[in-house]
């Protein structure tokens, strides 16, 4: 059972997220969320709960993105014992400018929380240089 709730809490975080159609760079902030819950019974009750956002503002000269997920998870067996198979939040942003039509400047901050790894804060600060290889309406 703690394998196939390990599948599970795993398929949950390779879901890729959705990508609009139309970005458009007028500089107001949009956002996507989403939340899920997942509650069974047999042999054992079990229930997930997930919850994430992204969101980003872009302009002509920059774009500013955000994220956050939290997921719980817990299994409650025939004989009322509770193990908690997923505890985890993760948020983080990351700002780009542009410094040409082709290359960029970046920096982000990624935190992350995982009670199940005793992972109690884990950050990571990220910048550097990027190209756009493929930058068309088309391939935003």
């Amino acid at each position: 059972m703690k394998k196939l709730s390990l599948l599970a809490v795993s398929a949950l975080l390779a879901c890729g997220q959705a990508v609009a159609d139309d970005i458009k760079a007028d500089g107001q902030w949009r956002g996507v969320g989403g939340a899920a819950a997942s509650f069974s019974s047999g042999n054992a009750r079990n229930s997930t709960v997930n919850i994430n956002l992204d969101a980003a503002r872009i302009t002509a000269a920059d774009k500013w993105s955000v994220y956050g997920q939290a997921l719980f998870a817990q299994s409650k067996d025939s004989n009322d014992n509770t193990n908690t198979t997923a505890n985890l939040w993760r948020a983080g942003t990351r700002y780009d400018y542009n410094l040409s039509d082709k290359v960029f400047a970046f920096g982000g901050l990624d935190l992350e929380r995982d009670q199940l790894k005793h992972l109690n804060l884990r950050a990571g600060v990220n910048g550097g240089l990027g190209y756009h290889l493929i930058k068309t309406p088309e391939t935003t």
